[in-house]
């Protein structure tokens, strides 16, 4: 299952990786789940 959400967040920052303020979004994010 964790595999799963990191697999989905991985695909979800590569999607918005075109938005500046998106891609910091999900790097903020992906800090808070790993944290």
């Amino acid at each position: 299952m964790k595999k799963f959400i990191v697999s989905s967040l991985l695909l979800v920052s590569f999607s918005l990786s075109t938005s500046p303020i998106l891609k910091a979004a999900t790097v903020y994010t992906q800090g808070a789940v790993w944290n």
